[in-house]
């Protein structure tokens, strides 16, 4: 793979549980030793540096603090969503607009698309087209009674040009990743969207990289995954439906044999350590234990909401915001805990087991020194790698980051001279889904070095 494309998002903004830990501006992490300014007004965003901090103000905060401010009297806190569609909205009619932003590929904001009759015809969709309205029609008051900023562009803009622009943001908003920690950080909106995916796009802070085979020109049609492709097929699916109004039909949402073994359960005879295959397309032959060909504990109805259950305690845990919290032990407990729930109801290569292990490994790396055993360490980081390798391949950014979070782990229980292996694997991988001169590449190459 080689980068063939960068860009700079339209607007981004930095998810509530991060504002503290990295810039509003070009979404850089804050280095706990280096200064930091924050927005005196509002404390809602944060800055690496004081240019940042200049820029963003007279592009877009001047107008968006009011608005934070307002939310805070009003007890109201706004999502990461909402405040990307403002922020859009301000740049292009704020006091400070400018419609002069053109993508590398020619689109503009206008050409997006908006999926808008979709979205209109959907419940909850309206209902936050009428709270974006809402808080719009509040920002223009507000605006009229500061000389010093007029709202006539605001005041004059249609409540459907509103509507269209808050439905490209909900049809193109990409999730900003933090490639070392392999977590969502913030959104942005970008114009190279496709589908799913014989290409893909990695973060360097909020710029966006579009990696593609060598020789590939951005002239070629490309497709890129929209969500993760570590998710089970049911909650990709859900996800772009939800917010693209498409059924994906790609290769990987129709590999049955890949996906049953995704959704596995243990065998039902306890001394086996076995899995059996789970799908509601499979016949009754291969339903069974691949080791000693008995059945399987549960229903395929069973094991979905097994798995629908994990994920929706994963994401609640991560809604409390323990998952941007440096040195976590209540995290790596709670975490633990539901590894020994669960692990009774779905095999170690159930992609929702896969997930949360993956979380455990990553918060493991982050305990405080001697939280446990350097071969404890090591275990948690390196189990499930060939697991990812098996599902996606070396190369896949998915891949990469487990292979990175299992390098962390060998190295703070100083143990990489005995497992040169996984280096080496992991750097592979980065050198083709992030490329050489990424920050994850380097930092992979600097722990296979300590």
């Amino acid at each position: 793979m080689e980068r063939i494309v960068e860009e700079l998002p339209y607007a981004s903004v930095v998810d509530r549980p991060f504002i503290d830990a990295y810039c509003a501006r070009c979404v850089e992490r804050i280095s706990d030793d280096s200064e930091s300014f924050s927005c005196d007004y509002c404390s809602e965003v944060k800055y690496c540096k004081a240019s940042c901090q200049r820029k963003d103000w007279n592009d877009v905060h001047a107008v968006e603090c009011a608005v934070l401010r307002s939310s805070q009297s009003e007890r109201k806190s706004l999502s990461s969503t909402t405040r990307l569609a403002l922020r859009v909205i301000f740049q292009l009619y704020g006091p400070s607009s400018s419609k002069s932003y053109v993508a590398f590929n020619g689109s503009t904001i206008e050409k997006l698309e908006t999926n808008y009759d979709a979205i209109r015809s959907n419940t909850e969709y309206n209902h936050f087209l009428v709270d974006i309205m809402a808080i719009i029609k509040s920002c223009c008051h507000s605006l009229s009674q500061n000389e010093d900023m007029c709202s006539t562009k605001l005041e004059a803009v249609s409540k459907t040009q509103i509507s269209s622009i808050v439905c490209a943001v909900l049809a193109n908003a990409f999730s900003i990743v933090d490639e070392l920690k392999g977590e969502s950080v913030g959104l942005g909106l970008y114009h190279n969207h496709a589908c799913a995916s014989d290409a893909h796009v990695v973060f360097d802070g909020r710029r966006a990289l579009l990696m593609a085979p060598v020789g590939t020109s951005y002239i070629q049609q490309l497709t890129i995954s929209y969500v993760s492709r570590m998710l089970p097929t049911f909650e990709r699916q859900k996800n772009i439906s939800r917010v693209h109004f498409f059924v994906c039909k790609c290769q990987l949402c129709q590999d049955d044999q890949k996906e049953a073994r995704a959704s596995a359960c243990p065998c039902s005879d306890e001394k086996c350590d076995g899995f059996c295959p789970v799908s509601s397309v499979f016949i009754s032959n291969q339903y069974k234990c691949v080791k000693c060909g008995a059945l399987p504990k549960f229903h395929h109805a069973e094991v979905h909401q097994f798995m629908v259950n994990l994920l929706g305690e994963m994401e609640r845990l991560e809604k409390l915001g323990l998952f941007s919290q440096e040195n976590n032990s209540m995290l790596f407990s709670s975490l633990r805990e539901l590894r020994d729930r669960y692990k009774k109801f779905l095999a170690s290569c159930n992609i929702g087991m896969l997930l949360l292990n993956e979380q455990i490994a990553s918060s493991a790396a982050r305990l405080p020194p001697n939280s446990i055993t350097p071969e404890e360490l090591v275990g948690i980081g390196l189990s499930d790698c060939d697991e990812y390798i098996e599902r996606l391949g070396i190369g896949y950014p998915e891949t990469t980051r487990r292979l990175y979070i299992a390098c962390v782990c060998v190295n703070r229980a100083a143990r990489s001279s005995q497992y040169p292996e996984i280096f080496q694997k992991a750097f592979e991988s980065s050198l083709v889904s992030h490329g050489e001169t990424h920050p994850l590449t380097k930092e992979i190459r600097k722990l296979s070095s300590s």
